[in-house]
């Protein structure tokens, strides 16, 4: 029993390892995976390794070919119209019973990151990519978190690391930071005054304008490499 729940934390540090990997652009699309080198690079055999591929797989993370190797799936339109669609219905559904769970002093403090961001930009000093990507995420867990439906926080875990790959992307590929702080900072506000049809409509602009933004730097042909 000791051993297997080791090689269960093994195969969990691999899998983690990995898909942050991946999310955050640091293995890139098309790029090969091969469980020796992973392996000797966290210092464990090869197979929790080949088990955390196996799950990648199963997440549409990566695709295994016989005889050649595993590769990381990249983006497409049509994966990021799906999940969009999804989000936004889930995301919805969780503002109507977060609205009025949400603690202004949450708020609070999520609108004092947003400013400190906007701050930054109106004084041309660099904002990392990846840093804007984490307060995005923040403002939508702040909603889905304080939802008191389970069913839906359950169902946005399904989707979430993807969602939260394409937000990075969205960063890197676009010149959207500024914009999105603003949208995020309008969905807040509503929220803060409990009008769940205000919160809702802009929640769901935003989202709308998230995915045309990144959609049409995909169909430019941007390179993710």
């Amino acid at each position: 029993m000791i051993v297997k729940h080791k090689k269960n934390i093994l195969s969990e540090k691999a899998y983690y390892f990995l898909r942050d990997k991946i999310i955050r652009g640091e293995i890139k699309a098309n790029e090969m995976i091969t469980e020796h080198n992973i392996a000797s690079y966290l210092g464990m055999s090869r197979t929790p390794v080949k088990k955390a591929i196996t799950l990648l797989e199963t997440e549409n993370y990566v695709k295994s070919i016989d005889g050649v190797g595993t590769f990381v799936i990249g983006i497409s339109i049509q994966d990021l119209s799906d999940l969009y669609e999804v989000r936004k219905v889930i995301e919805s559904l969780a503002l109507k019973t977060a609205i009025n769970n949400i603690k202004s002093q949450d708020i609070e403090i999520m609108m004092q990151k947003l400013d400190d961001i906007l701050f930054k930009y109106d004084n041309n000093e660099i904002i990392e990519s990846s840093y804007i990507a984490d307060v995005d995420d923040e403002v939508h867990n702040l909603i889905l978190n304080n939802s008191r439906n389970n069913y839906i926080k359950k169902l946005f875990n399904n989707i979430k690391s993807q969602i939260i790959r394409y937000q990075y992307e969205a960063y890197i590929l676009t010149d959207t930071g500024k914009d999105s702080t603003i949208q995020h900072k309008e969905i807040l506000e509503n929220i803060m005054n409990r009008n769940f049809e205000l919160a809702k409509k802009s929640l769901e602009n935003h989202i709308n304008w998230s995915f045309n933004v990144l959609s049409q730097a995909l169909s430019n042909n941007i390179s993710i490499d």
